[in-house]
């Protein structure tokens, strides 16, 4: 199926979905991530803690520039984190944010395996120009990820953001182009992906990794 701006967004890779979160996918155990001084040392959204607020929160995404998408294992369901996107229309660029709630799957390559996906959605639905990270002082993971990821560091602002977690942070600026994803676009999509582009164009190829609910 295609996607049309406002509803909402649906996108699978082999082990994982990531989907547009509802009000009843606020949970006890997603809302407790929100206070976990831990999952929030590197992020500045600042939502407060509550279901209540969370939700409110949710609300703001339109799914048209504003988009909030919760991840989940493909296999049992499991919602394990969230991703959230901003994204410039006038100016053609997005920002990105990524969380791994559950501790059991911090640092097994979930990003990593959803990156294809995500690129595509980005890149070749939304029309993305530049695509952005902004990256917290101490936080080595996302550094190494958002290199690994195809991004170039593009500077750093000292004391930039109050983090989660009550303290002043600099900030990494990473950015990568559509024209650099594109040279790089077989590497970022798994081989047995890569063999299902054949003969077929991107569209056709990223309309099988995106789906309306």
């Amino acid at each position: 199926m295609t996607w049309t701006p406002g509803d909402p967004v649906w996108l699978e890779s082999p082990n994982y979905v990531a989907r547009s979160l509802r009000p009843d996918d606020v949970t006890d155990r997603f809302v407790s991530w929100f206070s976990n001084t831990e999952n929030m040392r590197y992020v500045h959204i600042g939502v407060g803690e509550g279901r209540e607020r969370i939700v409110n929160y949710l609300g703001t995404f339109d799914n048209k520039t504003l988009f909030f998408m919760g991840i989940f294992v493909k296999r049992t369901g499991q919602l394990i984190g969230w991703r959230q996107t901003l994204y410039d229309k006038e100016d053609r660029r997005a920002l990105v944010t990524l969380v791994i709630g559950e501790k059991d799957f911090q640092g097994r390559g979930v990003n990593r395996e959803l990156l294809p996906v995500f690129y595509e959605f980005l890149f070749v639905t939304l029309g993305v120009h530049k695509m952005f990270a902004e990256v917290f002082g101490g936080n080595v993971r996302s550094h190494r990820l958002v290199a690994a990821a195809g991004y170039q560091l593009e500077g750093v602002l000292r004391d930039h953001y109050l983090a989660g977690d009550g303290q002043w942070r600099d900030i990494s600026m990473y950015g990568m182009f559509e024209v650099e994803w594109r040279a790089k676009r077989k590497y970022f999509l798994p081989p047995v992906w890569r063999a299902g582009l054949s003969g077929r164009t991107e569209g056709e190829a990223h309309s099988v990794t995106v789906a309306r609910l």
